[in-house]
């Protein structure tokens, strides 16, 4: 992934691990696809972020969050 740090993109995209968070200049975005031309590198990213989106947003992870503030009440 290959993304500016908005939204969602800030909470998942861990620099240099799960993709990489660029600005908005063209050379900048550039030089991070450059980067995604190692595969070896790509396959780990794909892995890491695979791994921490089903931790991040499990549905029982989720629920459990809910009950919580709901309880906090």
């Amino acid at each position: 992934i290959i993304t500016t740090p908005v939204g969602v993109a800030r909470d998942i995209v861990i620099d240099g691990e799960t993709g990489y968070l660029t600005s908005d200049d063209p050379k900048a975005m550039g030089d991070r696809i450059e980067l995604l031309r190692d595969g070896d590198q790509r396959m780990q990213m794909g892995i890491k972020i695979k791994k921490l989106i089903r931790e991040k947003f499990d549905w029982n992870n989720i629920m459990s969050q809910y009950i919580n503030l709901y309880n906090s009440f």
